[in-house]
């Protein structure tokens, strides 16, 4: 290693012992272990160590003292130079907007799961209803009947209540057009179609009701 990148890593390690030796002095152990404080604690408390382990072994990789740099030490700096990615989290630490959008998202994820929960119920009923549609419909035909050009497509889509599920899950993430869907169970009958759309249109509304209060809260 460069004598310029070692004598970087060390200034790295030495602001950050001394940030740390100073805040220690002024607020006290006690309060580093305060709710404001905790955090930023934490991250000094990890940080500092791997950077005075950092710069001790680059010194010693990079020193002319004829130390035998082994393939065990190399491997070793190598994880402590990963220890590096933990000054940018630090610095995220001290901005105060990201902390609270965070705990919001942390927050809301309980109540994202029962959303998530209640749509997939909701899905199974709807696939179950529609599933059964699309068999009468395709069972009505008897052996010397010539089949519909649809009912390839439709048994493809339809042909049980998971991949009536997948089918839903498609046209929701837009990988399929939901019209398509409707367009293939109305030959079953329109209930079926009109079926898909209400599905279609509790889920949109469902998931812009669960999802957009967590923004509107930062105001």
């Amino acid at each position: 290693m460069a004598t310029s990148d070692v004598a970087a890593t060390s200034g790295c390690a030495d602001i950050f012992t001394l940030e740390l030796a100073l805040r220690t002095w002024a607020v006290g152990p006690r309060g580093m272990c305060t709710r404001s404080e905790g955090l930023l604690s934490c991250m000094d408390m990890v940080l500092v160590p791997v950077a005075l382990a950092n710069t001790v072994l680059d010194v010693l990789a990079a020193s002319a003292s004829g130390v035998n740099t082994s393939a065990f030490m190399v491997r070793l700096i190598k994880v402590f130079r990963i220890g590096r990615l933990l000054r940018p989290l630090r610095t995220v630490a001290l901005l105060g907007e990201l902390r609270v959008i965070a705990c919001m998202i942390a927050s809301s994820l309980r109540s994202l799961l029962w959303l998530l929960c209640i749509l997939l119920a909701l899905t199974y009923c709807f696939a179950l209803v529609i599933t059964q549609g699309a068999s009468t419909y395709l069972h009505s035909f008897t052996a010397n009947d010539t089949l519909p050009e649809e009912s390839a497509d439709m048994k493809t889509a339809f042909c049980s209540v998971p991949v009536t599920m997948y089918s839903f899950f498609l046209s929701m993430t837009g990988a399929r057009s939901w019209g398509e869907f409707v367009t293939l169970i109305s030959h079953a009958g329109m209930f079926y179609g009109a079926l898909i759309m209400v599905y279609v249109f509790i889920n949109l509304f469902s998931g812009c009701s669960g999802l957009c209060p967590a923004p509107t809260a930062l105001c």
